[in-house]
């Protein structure tokens, strides 16, 4: 179940009715947000929405993947800049 700001609320298709309105199958979320701690001191993501989604935690790439990504997405960049 999810309850928004505004007072709708959205379940699971087979528990729908008047008062709330049915999640589609396929529904998904993708967020980013920082890990909490230093430096960050952000919310707590998995504490704050771990009861209604799955969280799943991806490490930052290595520098060199970064930068092969970066080169992909930006061919005619020089390598001294992408390593600012």
């Amino acid at each position: 179940e999810i309850l928004l700001v505004d007072g709708r609320r959205f379940v699971k298709c087979v528990a729908a009715s008047m008062d709330a309105s049915p999640i589609h199958p396929n529904f998904q979320v993708v967020a980013l947000a920082n890990r909490p701690g230093y430096p960050f001191l952000g919310n707590d993501f998995f504490r704050e929405m771990g009861d209604c989604f799955a969280c799943h935690a991806i490490q930052n790439p290595d520098e060199e993947s970064e930068v092969a990504m970066l080169q992909s997405y930006a061919p005619d960049v020089s390598l001294e800049l992408l390593h600012l």
